[in-house]
């Protein structure tokens, strides 16, 4: 039973992973990985798991604060583009 959740914990930890803005931090997985062997040692699993859960809660909620700033500040970035090349015409 184990095994199986931790599986599970484990592919959606995956699915944080493949993402591709923070796969190409080596930062990142560095600390990711730490986490997860630091978390390993955590007998009592429903605390294992508790702690693993609000983890990955957290990291989704980091991840689309930061993808919804990229958007504002690439959306502001591309207005400005566009009507300062419109000045010319």
């Amino acid at each position: 039973m184990i095994a199986r959740r931790d599986n599970k914990n484990m592919s959606e930890l995956k699915g944080i992973e493949n993402s591709k803005w923070k796969g190409e931090s080596a930062g990142y997985l560095k600390e990711l990985e730490g986490f997860l062997d630091r978390i390993k040692k955590i007998k009592e699993e429903k605390i294992r798991r508790d702690i693993l859960m609000s983890m990955l809660k957290t990291d989704n909620e980091l991840a689309l604060l930061a993808e919804k700033l990229f958007q504002e500040y690439y959306s502001k970035g591309y207005a400005a583009g566009k009507a300062e090349s419109l000045k010319g015409l």
